[in-house]
Order: C-alpha cells, then sequence, then structure tokens
C-alpha cells in the first residue's frame, strides 16, 4: 500500500511539474510562477529519487546530500511563492521584496553548507564526534538537525505567515481552497519530517540509545499524508482548467449546432430587413455569424416582421409558427419585400409578442431552432436558405 501511494503521487508530481513549467512558458511575466515551478518540480525531484526500486538503488547511496537541500528549497520555494504572489497588489515597492528574497535565499545556502559540513566534513573529536544515536549529545549531531530541521521549520512558519496574508487578497472559492490545502499538506510535510526528527533528537537525550517505533510511524504519517495531500492541493488548478475547457468545448458544439439550425430563419429574416444585420465585429472569415449575433438579428428580424402579423395575440405557442408564416406571406404580397421596416395594409394596432421571456441563452437558441423546424415544415422559408 505505501509503495502504490508512493508511486501514485510520484506520478501526480511530475505531471504538474510538467503543466507548471508549460504555464510558466505561457506566463513569463506572472513572478509568482517562478518558485511555484521550481518547489513542485523540487518535490517531484525528492519523490522520484525516493522510489524504493532497483534503477534508483544507486541513487540512494549519496542521495542525502542531494534531498536534504531540496527538501530545504522546496519549503523556500512555498515562502517566496507567497511573497511574490501579493505583487500583484500594485501598491506594493518590488524593490524590497527581491531584496529580501536574495537576503532569505542566502540564510537558505548558509544553513544547507552546515547542514552539508554537519552530515559529511569535519574530523572526529571530543566536540565534533560522528553523527550517530549513540552520540546523541555531540555539537555536530546538534548542528546537523537544527540547521536542516529547524530551518526547514522556520521556513514553512515565514511561509505559512505570508499565505495567509495572501488568503486574506482572495476571492475565488476554489483558489482559497487550494492555498489552505498548500498550507496544510506543507506543514503535515515539515512538522511530520523535520518535527518528529527534532522531537527524536530530543528524546534521545534522555533515553539514550532507546528506540521509539512511534517515531517512524508518525514520521512516515507527516511525509506520506503530506505529499499526498499536496498533490491533491496542487492538481485543484490543472482540473479546474480542464473541466473549463472541456465545458467551453461542449458549448462551443452545442452553439455551432444551434447555429446550424437557426441558420435558415436568420437568412431569411436578414434578407427581408438587411438592416438588422449588426456590424462585423471582426475581419476574420467564418462560415457564419456566432450565435449569439444571430440571435439578436433573428429577434431584430422578428420585430419588424410583426407589423404585417394577422393578429396582435397569440392562444399558445404552437401559433406562433403560424403567425410568422403568415407575417412573412403578408408582407411578400405587399411588394414590399426589400424594403426595411416599411408597414403594409395589413398592419395592426397592437403589435404580437412572440418571443416569450427567457431564463438563458439556452433556452431562446431552443426556442428559435424549434421556430425555423416549424417554418420549414410549413414552407415559409425560401428553398435555397431550409437546405443545411
Amino acid at each position: 500500500m505505501k509503495f502504490w501511494l508512493e508511486a501514485a503521487t510520484t506520478i501526480v508530481m511530475v505531471a504538474l511539474a510538467i503543466w507548471q513549467w508549460c504555464q510558466l512558458y505561457r506566463h513569463p511575466k506572472d513572478l509568482a510562477l517562478r518558485p511555484l515551478a521550481l518547489g513542485v518540480t523540487a518535490i517531484a525531484l525528492l519523490l522520484t529519487l525516493g522510489i524504493d526500486a532497483p534503477p534508483f538503488t544507486y541513487i540512494h547511496t549519496f542521495s542525502n546530500e542531494i534531498t536534504n537541500g531540496t527538501w530545504a528549497f522546496l519549503f523556500f520555494c512555498y515562502s517566496v511563492f507567497f511573497l511574490l504572489a501579493r505583487l500583484s497588489d500594485t501598491s506594493l515597492d518590488p524593490a524590497p521584496v527581491w531584496r529580501r528574497i536574495r537576503i532569505e535565499f542566502a540564510i537558505y545556502l548558509f544553513f544547507v553548507a552546515v547542514s552539508y559540513i554537519a552530515l559529511r566534513g569535519g574530523v572526529d573529536s571530543s566536540w565534533w564526534a560522528s553523527r550517530s544515536i549513540e552520540r546523541y549529545a555531540s555539537f555536530r549531531n546538534w548542528a546537523y538537525y537544527l540547521t536542516n530541521a529547524g530551518f526547514v521549520l522556520i521556513l514553512w512558519g515565514v511561509g505559512t505567515v505570508r499565505a495567509i496574508r495572501y488568503l486574506k487578497l482572495l476571492t475565488h472559492r476554489w483558489a482559497r481552497v487550494t492555498v489552505v490545502g498548500v498550507v496544510i499538506a506543507t506543514g503535515l510535510m515539515a512538522w511530520g519530517v523535520d518535527g518528529i526528527s527534532l522531537a527524536r533528537q530530543a528524546w534521545y537525550l534522555f533515553n539514550a540509545g532507546e528506540r521509539w517505533s512511534g517515531f517512524t510511524t508518525l514520521y512516515n504519517i507527516g511525509r506520506l499524508g503530506g505529499q499526498a495531500l499536496l498533490a491533491i492541493a496542487l492538481s485543484v488548478a490543472p482540473l479546474l482548467a480542464l473541466a473549463t475547457t472541456i465545458r467551453e468545448r461542449a458549448q462551443g458544439r452545442q452553439k455551432r449546432d444551434l447555429a446550424r439550425k437557426i441558420r435558415p430563419l436568420w437568412r431569411t429574416l436578414s434578407a427581408e430587413f438587411p438592416h438588422v444585420a449588426l456590424p462585423a465585429a471582426s475581419t476574420i472569415s467564418a462560415p457564419g455569424p456566432q450565435l449569439d449575433r444571430m440571435m439578436i438579428e433573428v429577434s431584430d428580424g422578428l420585430a419588424y416582421l410583426a407589423p404585417w402579423a394577422t393578429s396582435s395575440s397569440t392562444e399558445d405557442d404552437t401559433s406562433v409558427p403560424d403567425e410568422v408564416a403568415a407575417a412573412l406571406t403578408n408582407k411578400h404580397s405587399s411588394g414590399q419585400a426589400r424594403q426595411a421596416a416599411a408597414h403594409s395594409d395589413h398592419a395592426i394596432e397592437v403589435l404580437p409578442q412572440w418571443e416569450p421571456e427567457f431564463r438563458n441563452w439556452r433556452e431562446r437558441a431552443d426556442w428559435m431552432a424549434a421556430l425555423t423546424r416549424e417554418l420549414d415544415k410549413r414552407g415559409s422559408l425560401p428553398k435555397s436558405t431550409s437546405e443545411v
């Protein structure tokens, strides 16, 4: 179970890292995307290096030097991201922000260097003894844990304070959910890994050489749970983007289909009343106007056709096609088929209201498509326009 959870989290994180770099490529001026892409890449690298499989066995022999610095760099990116994210507020001066980031990066390099020296460097002595459980009270042991685990907890704390400030600026619900999820996930990782490491070191001060299995359990819960939750939280943005793309494409197909169904009526009314055509919004060639424009022009065409109606009211919706068909016939018979807004002798005092009230564009488009179909059945639309 543990292996499959790590494998699934690794795959998701690698995919998220690729997605974040694609976003940075598309939006190079978004400064906050830079530490975000680097941070997600760092956790993806850590998860990949931690895979317990033969191809990665050799890497594990020297991976501590890589993982310790990369782990701290992940939380450095976490802190910097929420600092840069607030630069969207134009009232903030970016110069002090960049100066602070450079100082924090220098501090990061210092702590990583001390941690590496404590891990690999130095000559054994009474105060610089080799790191081991048995020598729990050595300066070298404490230097390693404080500069490695302790520094990560500080980075998480600073980043979390910045995240809370940034959270107050957000109004989008899912953006707030993502930030809260990232804060909780990184907290689990920081305290589950580094907090437990410090607690275990302190435990050895009073219980020399005695191991407690509970530390390992809490460590795995924090590490695996935090990584899985982080993968879920970071997946919200790309999943929402994917859902939006799918919805827009589906809506686009629906609009194209409805436009095809309405086109015969639109062509007929546009020919009868050329002045209802809206100004061209673009010079880009297309098979026909977009659905929204077609619906506006059809509504205007029906309004100009109303004076040729034979009745000012309809008993039910089923009689609307008959009234529109009769109005088209009357207009043709008046000999004024190409004159805009000209009333015939059949004009009535009160104009009919053919279009009902609609709650959304879809209801309106469906009504026009149904009207087109009924008029086509009655032969009220010219043959050249009823063929689709």
